[in-house]
């Protein structure tokens, strides 16, 4: 209850019995009533009874402490805090109740400690602290918690030092989520959430129906859930290979209402009805390809709603024919997995339409634009000239694949023109570029096409952006059993200087995939080596070869060896798995020992402490300034030691190349501009 009028009107004409006697009265009737206390205790202060405010603040905590209600207490110090008591201990007796509080917290006194709880001498920044200390009290170690984009994970660490927790999310590892973060990224999870009895009792929801176990999922959350969030949540509760029916059955009881405002996010409704309502509001206010995704995920919804949008999507598609006939197609083709009586037909729509290109153009599904190609080499004649027109703007391999073997069976002449402009512009054509090379593998006439040139333009497309799509599957191709490494022997020895120069400045590809495809090279064209240039490395690095070459020769090979026996043991080698990889194995081995060994051959130990500073050399770091007064420090030091992002690079890349020889004061011109020598020292042997 609010400070009355009356009470006021007590305290001006100072008949303090009667506010005492109401005081206690409230305390007696309303212990909680924290506005009436502060604003009592508050005016008795400023009208000189400081003392009075006091003695009855004393009493209200006495009563407080002994009903336990320790928030209250401290709401109220914060609320007339310099009124309850004395200036100079407001700061123990705010740590006193805050102990009270939470004492049974493991967390409190760090993070009193590191908040530096009332350290500061204003009031507001003290009682700021104390509430992020309340928020974060909750992430004890244990707690099981919500990391937004993350999923469910228990808190393993709270580290004072680093100010932060570790949580360690389900299936992904730990993740550190700093003290600021932690409020706006974690959710703390109450013991009937069922991330949490997932911890405590997995076999009891593991046993559920699916529909039961996503009703009991998305029941604990007060928000819509993302499908891959419910993927997440259920993982270890739901066999990852049986994911894709298990979530179509469970997505498909009458309850699971997908998000307006969120698409592929779920709730879960109280009642079928009130399901149906949701997705009928839904339904009437989506676009047409919307439409078309809640229909088919309406299969289990009433007959009324299902007819309502039967007939909403088949008065659009016969608006659209003609006109938007891609949408009309994708209609069509709902409306006959429905019922196969539907009075539009897809297939009559991909033999009237006036070009197939025109009809997969509005086609945003792959499947259906799969559907649309198979229904035009069946009823359209022209299928041929009009598949061969459509690869080069196909985005899916899986798709360019079925339109270039249906040209390869029936007309090679067409076929070989494909492979021809896809060899010709790559980035015109990726998804037909990536089939070409992702075939070349197995293929040994692809390969011969491509040569020298398909080498070249698969390490190209890794860093064009036109291939960003592709780029994981062309990755691949560079490893061993890849095209890459099989196109070796389509290569001249003029092809294989080009390409071992091609390898070595590429950006796009690991470091493993450069020094394979590198000792690949140099295996198969010996003359490569540069066999009587010294190769500069510290002797630790050196070290660091021997025993990796002797690991080779000595463990590697010879395990391989006998996986190889054992492969071979195993039957048919044109099938054989396990033997193609062990040779595989072996080819890169025996590369690499050849290539460790060449090199250890021409390797020259650096003496850091011998070598003259007075110009740029291997072995020396280099201090450059800009125009703009900006610094770079950079060491140059042999190939085996090269660290671009920590400064270290290899004096055969092209900037070490620029800079060596240079001498105090002289400007060197690099990519990022020019810039000028400022001081060159010698590499302390502990640098590196």
């Amino acid at each position: 209850m609010a400070f009355s009028r009356e009470m006021r009107q007590r305290i001006e004409r100072g008949d303090f019995d009667a506010v005492e006697t109401a005081w206690l009265e409230r305390v007696d009737e309303d212990l909680d009533d924290l506005d009436f206390f502060s604003s009592v205790a508050r005016t008795l202060s400023a009208t000189g009874q400081p003392a009075l405010a006091r003695t009855l603040l004393e009493l209200l905590d006495e009563a407080l402490i002994a009903k336990d209600m320790h928030q209250m207490r401290l709401d109220l110090l914060q609320a007339v805090g310099e009124v309850a008591v004395p200036k100079a201990r407001l700061h123990a007796a705010t740590l006193e109740r805050l102990r009270d509080l939470h004492s049974a917290n493991p967390s409190l006194e760090g993070l009193i400690e590191t908040l530096e709880i009332g350290r500061r001498g204003d009031a507001s920044h003290t009682w700021g602290q104390i509430a992020r200390l309340e928020n974060l009290l909750q992430y004890t170690e244990g707690t099981i918690v919500w990391l937004e984009g993350k999923g469910a994970g228990r808190v393993e660490e709270v580290n004072y030092g680093l100010q932060g927790f570790k949580v360690e999310v389900e299936g992904k590892g730990s993740v550190r989520v700093g003290f600021r973060a932690a409020t706006k990224v974690l959710q703390a999870l109450d013991e009937s959430h069922f991330l949490v009895r997932k911890r405590t009792k997995p076999e009891t929801l593991s046993s559920l129906p699916p529909a039961e176990l996503l009703e009991q999922l998305l029941i604990s959350f007060s928000r819509p859930l993302l499908s891959s969030e419910i993927r997440d949540a259920l993982y270890g509760l739901v066999d990852l290979k049986k994911w894709n029916s298990w979530w179509t059955t469970a997505k498909r009881h009458p309850q699971v209402v997908s998000s307006r405002e969120v698409r592929n996010a779920y709730t879960w409704a109280t009642t079928s009805e009130e399901a149906s309502g949701a997705m009928s509001q839904q339904f009437d206010a989506a676009s047409p390809r919307r439409k078309i995704e809640l229909f088919r995920r309406a299969s289990s919804q009433d007959s009324d709603l299902l007819g309502k949008m039967r007939a909403d999507l088949l008065a659009i598609a016969k608006r659209k024919a003609g006109k938007e006939t891609g949408l009309a197609f994708e209609i069509a083709l709902a409306l006959e997995r429905d019922d196969n009586q539907s009075e539009i037909s897809s297939r009559e729509l991909v033999g009237s339409v006036g070009s197939l290109a025109q009809l997969v153009a509005g086609v945003d599904s792959k499947a259906m634009r799969d559907q649309a190609y198979r229904l035009a080499r069946e009823i359209r004649k022209e299928w041929i000239k009009e598949y061969e027109a459509a690869i080069p703007s196909e985005t899916y391999v899986g798709l360019v694949a079925l339109l270039i073997e249906g040209l390869r069976s029936e007309d090679p002449g067409a076929f070989k023109r494909t492979i021809e402009r896809g060899l010709a512009r790559p980035a015109k054509a990726p998804a037909l570029f990536t089939w070409i090379a992702e075939t070349a593998a197995e293929e040994e006439a692809l390969r011969a096409t491509g040569g020298a040139r398909l080498f070249r333009k698969i390490l190209n497309s890794l860093s064009q952006d036109a291939f960003s799509a592709h780029r994981a599957r062309l990755s691949k191709l560079c490893e061993s059993g890849g095209t890459i490494p099989r196109l070796l022997d389509h290569l001249s020895e003029e092809d294989a200087v080009d390409a071992l120069e091609d390898v070595r400045r590429s950006s796009a590809l690991g470091v493993d995939q450069r020094r394979a495809l590198e000792d690949a090279l140099l295996l198969r064209f010996p003359s490569l080596r540069e066999t009587n240039e010294p190769l500069y490395a510290l002797q630790g690095s050196i070290d660091a070869k021997r025993t990796e070459l002797k690991a080779i020769l000595e463990e590697e090979i010879p395990a391989n060896r006998r996986a190889i026996e054992e492969a071979r043991a195993m039957g048919d080698l044109r099938e054989n798995f396990e033997y193609k990889s062990a040779r595989q194995r072996h080819e890169y081995l025996t590369a690499r020992a050849q290539h460790l060994n060449d090199e250890l051959e021409r390797s020259q130990p650096l003496e850091l402490d011998s070598i003259d500073a007075s110009a740029v050399r291997v072995g020396t770091t280099v201090v450059l300034k800009d125009g703009d007064g900006g610094e770079e420090t950079l060491s140059i030091l042999g190939p085996w030691e090269s660290a671009p992002t920590e400064g270290i690079l290899s004096y055969e890349s092209e900037v070490a190349r620029k800079l060596l020889g240079k001498e105090l004061g002289d400007v060197v011109e690099l990519s990022e501009g020019s810039f000028t020598v400022a001081d060159i020292k010698n590499l302390s042997p502990g640098s590196s």
